[in-house]
């Protein structure tokens, strides 16, 4: 058997006449412009070398088939590689990209209201576990790649609010800074700044072979997109961008919400109110009647008391600062007056 595979694989059955080479054949040319890497060349010199292993993808394709026929393959792939160079040039447009994901996501979540993911159906902790899983990839496609301006990240910010308000309930303007504390749920400016800064570190991990690899030498305007991604604050953190490791990533990304965490408890005060750390209030999580943990989470809003109405003490009416200190409050509860 391996005799016969490689008489026919050694090619001694082929025909001593072959047809001639295939040359590529197009109807005008193509305008390339100066800027561009790709030669007949350089693709020449990288397909010869390739490593003598499976490349990457579903073709599996070897060095080996590739080296004896790199003569007719790279006038191919260099064409194909220069319109690509050509087609790059248009940009995303932010805005579009922006309204379709929030169309997008507002249209999954209301599927998913209907469905029990709200404050009166599925529990919070739950909700916002599946909002966390279906709901904001659909936001996320494509930030990590893509530069906004505020007024575009405003509208992002906006629909999650709207998101966010289907499970916790609230009127349309009500502030969501304390469901998102509650949930441990950054805020979009935070997510588009950690998924870029995750972008940019894979970048320099790709193999040596792989085309942005290749290319990022090439990249040295200024203005090119690479640069406004290099930008990114958490990645300008890292002491040793070069030989950072996954643990140090995490440790950047965390330092930077957790300074995001304290400048916003410093400007509001409910938020202030929480605790103060990232991850998910035990509020959420801890055994209690829903009753109970609905009274919990509304107390957290400021919801709790609502309209001011005389407390029974007769001293005060009711509001936030006088049930700390009301000693009938004290009293239901089994605490000492001075408490």
């Amino acid at each position: 058997m391996a005799d016969h595979l490689q008489q026919i694989f050694s090619g001694q059955f082929l025909p001593a006449r072959r047809p001639p080479d295939q040359t590529v054949m197009i109807s005008s040319p193509i305008a390339i412009d100066e800027s561009c890497p790709f030669t007949h060349l350089s693709v020449e010199s990288a397909i010869l070398k390739l490593p003598t292993r499976k490349a990457p993808g579903v073709d599996h394709l070897r060095a080996e088939m590739l080296h004896p026929i790199v003569k007719q393959v790279s006038p191919v792939l260099c064409l194909l590689f220069q319109l690509c160079w050509q087609w790059a040039k248009g940009t995303i447009d932010p805005s579009l990209l922006i309204s379709r994901n929030c169309v997008s996501a507002i249209n999954s979540m209301r599927a998913l209201q209907s469905l029990g993911v709200n404050h009166t159906g599925l529990s919070r902790l739950l909700s916002i576990r599946l909002y966390h899983q279906f709901i904001r990839p659909q936001f996320e496609y494509g930030l990590a790649i893509s530069c906004f301006n505020i007024k575009q990240v405003a509208v992002l910010e906006k629909a999650q609010n709207t998101c966010l308000r289907m499970i916790f309930g609230g009127h349309s303007t009500s502030s969501t800074s304390v469901f998102r504390h509650l949930g441990n749920l950054p805020s979009m400016r935070e997510r588009i700044l950690t998924l870029g800064f995750k972008f940019v570190y894979r970048a320099f991990w790709l193999p040596d072979e792989a085309l942005f690899t290749l290319l990022r030498p090439v990249l040295t305007n200024p203005a090119h997109q690479w640069f406004k991604l290099l930008a990114n604050p958490i990645w300008l953190s890292l002491s040793n961008r070069q030989n950072a490791d996954s643990k140090a990533c995490k440790h950047a990304i965390r330092s930077f919400l957790n300074q995001g965490l304290f400048l916003q408890r410093s400007q509001q005060i409910l938020l202030s109110a929480c605790h103060p750390s990232l991850g998910v209030d035990p509020i959420l999580w801890l055994p209690m009647t829903n009753y109970e943990r609905s009274r919990f989470i509304r107390w957290r809003m400021g919801w709790l008391p609502g309209r001011p109405q005389p407390c029974s003490c007769g001293l005060h009416t009711t509001s936030r600062h006088h049930v700390i200190e009301c000693t009938g409050a004290a009293i239901r509860l089994h605490l000492y007056s001075t408490v």
